[in-house]
């Protein structure tokens, strides 16, 4: 190996492997606890939609030894088959959390992978604390910028660069050496897939389990004695070109910061959803809910919309006038018009009827989209994806909001009864209320827990 040709990898690979929980601060463990709360209830929820069936027929046929369970039916099949089913149900109703400096979805990628692995090897709450810190800190040490080009190119960010994160998470998970690493990351690295193009079909949430199982793929075939590149951050013709950017990328102050400082407790770190749809519709469906708050208005009175938008807003909203609930995750017209119609968007107006409603199509027939911010130059929070509503009426009026920082980002976070309150919302859909308080109890502490089949026992 060239020393000279992969200090950084290298770098970055001991700081995977050296990374223990007594290292983890008690700002940031907070945030991983909720994180694993809000993913739990969010893939038990998973489990009512039409996808779980698929995939459970899907892995059923594959076989495979009865390593780990899937969440909420407690199949029981291989490690890398649970990991990629319960990523897909934990992203079947894109109602987990995202983060600006992942830019993408964590939780979803990160604790399939370790929660498969620490099943079938016993771990504990704090050795899967410890790698979803790592896994989520090497996601957010990726360039903004780099994500941005990377996005802009159509890529999905949770499914290629999560791929990356999940494999960090595992090679700490199995105590893999710095080479093992640096390797891992690599084979990760060409593992890596998925476009937005698929957004408002199942094959988005199929992403996230596809990144978890490929998470696992590459640190285990690399521990099996697989070889591949060991200088992948370093190499001109890889990582960062391939995935988008043609600049040179200064890591070194970034890499210096591991360990250090924290993206997962900053405001870019964990947003926590209080809506099941796409995170670019969070700021517009707030924004509508603070109309209804400041004024009185009839929906028949309206006579035109502007939907506010910086450009990056077109990349996942894609579906203008949705025809399957599905793609209503993916509307901005129509989280728009759910708000105005109902005042919240919950989980049941995700459906072919709901986005059809007569009401709806009117509503969307007035809107048009304005740039009215521009594209965010920075990974901040602040410039992320502000969107504005402009409503005239029949009298005259003119009513407008905007939203810079939404519901559940660390600036303006779900209070800790609103946590539990959402996990009970979707955890009831599969468990009994004994086995809800149960595993929520369980969540809250999870530090204390001694070997993670304690809490599978409970969620399966």
């Amino acid at each position: 190996m060239d020393k000279q040709n992969s200090f950084l990898t290298e770098s970055i690979s001991q700081f995977i492997t050296g990374y223990e929980y007594k290292n983890v601060p008690p700002d940031v463990e907070e945030k991983v606890k909720e994180a694993l709360t809000d993913y739990i209830g969010v893939t038990l929820a998973g489990n009512e939609d039409e996808i779980s069936k698929i995939m459970h027929s899907y892995i059923r046929f594959l076989g495979g030894e009865p390593h780990a369970r899937v969440i909420g039916s407690g199949h029981k099949t291989s490690v890398e088959n649970a990991a990629l089913v319960n990523g897909v149900l934990a992203h079947a109703l894109d109602f987990d959390d995202w983060s600006v400096s992942f830019y993408g979805h964590s939780s979803i990628v990160l604790a399939p992978c370790l929660f498969a692995l620490g099943e079938k090897f016993g771990y504990s709450g704090k050795d899967i604390i410890a790698a979803y810190t790592v896994g989520f800190e090497i996601n957010a040490l990726i360039p903004w910028i780099v994500k941005r080009a990377h996005t802009l190119q159509g890529w999905h960010v949770t499914a290629t660069l999560g791929t990356i994160g999940a494999a960090a998470a595992v090679c700490n998970l199995l105590r893999l050496s710095v080479q093992e690493t640096q390797m891992a990351l690599s084979l990760a690295t060409s593992l890596a897939c998925g476009v937005k193009s698929n957004f408002g079909t199942m094959v988005k949430p199929f992403h996230a389990g596809n990144a978890a199982a490929n998470g696992i793929k590459a640190a285990l075939l690399v521990k099996e004695g697989l070889t591949a590149a060991d200088n992948i951050f370093d190499l001109e013709y890889s990582l960062v070109k391939a995935f988008g950017y043609n600049e040179k990328v200064d890591w070194l102050p970034m890499v210096a910061k591991l360990g250090k400082e924290y993206k997962l407790a900053s405001a870019e770190g964990i947003n926590i959803k209080p809506y099941p749809s796409c995170g670019s519709t969070l700021f517009a469906i707030d924004t509508v809910k603070k109309l209804h708050q400041n004024h009185e208005f009839r929906l028949e009175d309206i006579t035109e919309m502007e939907l506010w938008v910086n450009p990056s807003a077109a990349l996942p909203l894609i579906h203008h006038n949705p025809e399957k609930g599905i793609e209503g995750k993916f509307s901005l017209e129509y989280t728009v018009a759910r708000a105005l119609v109902s005042k919240h968007v919950t989980l049941e107006h995700f459906t072919d009827e709901a986005v059809n409603e007569p009401i709806i199509k009117e509503l969307i027939g007035k809107m048009r989209w304005c740039e009215k911010y521009p594209m965010p130059k920075e990974g901040d929070s602040n410039e992320f994806d502000p969107k504005g509503v402009l409503i005239r009426l029949k009298d005259g009026r003119e009513l407008f909001d905007e939203t810079f920082i939404c519901k559940g980002m660390p600036q303006n976070p779900m209070l800790k009864e609103e946590i539990d309150a959402k996990f009970y919302d979707c955890a009831l859909t599969c468990l009994n209320r004994e086995k809800a308080d149960k595993a929520l109890g369980m969540l809250t502490k999870f530090e204390d827990i001694n070997d993670i089949n304690m809490l599978m026992d409970v969620l399966c």
